[in-house]
C-alpha cells in the first residue's frame, strides 16, 4: 500500500450476519476508488460463503483494491493491522453488540457502524463515528465517501473514540 492510500479495515469473524458482501457492493460505488484499499481481516466462520465473496470481489474488478486476510489474527499482530488503518467498518446486518469496536477507539480509530443492535449506544453518530442503515451498500458507501474526503474529521472522531475507550468504556468503569 502506498503512503497516500487510505485504507478502510473491516476486523472481525466473517460470519453472514457481518454484512461483507453488502460492504464489497458498497465498496464498488466510491467515488474516488483508486485512493482507497479495503483491508477484510479475519477469521471466516463455517457459516460464510467464501466463493461468493470473491466471486463478488472479481464482479466489481476490485482484486486491486480489496485485500484479504482470512485467517484468526493473533494479538500481537493486531496493533499493526489497526495502524494501517485510516477507519473502521461494522456493516452488520443483525448484532447485539461488537467489541471490535471498542478495540478501533483503543486505537484512536473512528467507526463507521450500521445502526443495529447495541452498535448505536457505542458509536456516536458523527462524534466518534458514524451510522449507516443496515443492508444499504448507498448509504454505506455515502459514509465511506464522507469519512475519506475528511481527514480532519476522521482525526477528531479518533481521538473522541480513543478518550471514550479510556473512559467510558474503560475496564474501571464497566467494572
Amino acid at each position: 500500500m502506498s503512503g497516500n492510500e487510505i485504507v478502510i479495515l473491516f476486523f472481525g469473524v466473517l460470519a453472514p450476519s457481518k454484512g461483507v458482501s453488502v460492504l464489497i457492493d458498497a465498496f464498488s460505488k466510491l467515488k474516488n476508488l483508486k485512493l482507497v484499499k479495503l483491508v477484510i481481516a479475519g477469521y471466516p466462520s463455517k457459516h460464510i460463503d467464501l466463493k461468493k465473496i470473491f466471486d463478488l470481489i472479481e464482479g466489481c474488478s476490485l482484486a486491486d483494491r480489496i485485500i484479504l486476510d482470512l485467517r484468526y489474527i493473533p494479538n500481537e499482530e493486531v496493533p499493526s493491522i489497526f495502524k494501517i488503518s485510516d477507519f473502521v467498518v461494522y456493516p452488520y446486518l443483525s448484532s447485539t453488540q461488537s467489541g471490535s469496536v471498542q478495540v478501533a477507539y483503543s486505537f484512536g480509530k473512528p467507526v463507521v457502524a450500521s445502526r443495529i443492535g447495541g452498535l448505536p449506544e457505542v458509536v456516536e453518530d458523527g462524534k466518534s463515528g458514524m451510522l449507516v442503515e443496515p443492508n444499504d451498500p448507498g448509504d454505506l458507501a455515502e459514509k465511506l465517501d464522507f469519512m475519506i474526503d475528511n481527514a480532519d474529521l476522521r482525526l477528531r472522531m479518533g481521538n473522541y473514540g480513543k478518550e471514550l475507550s479510556e473512559t467510558k468504556f474503560s475496564w474501571d468503569s464497566i467494572a
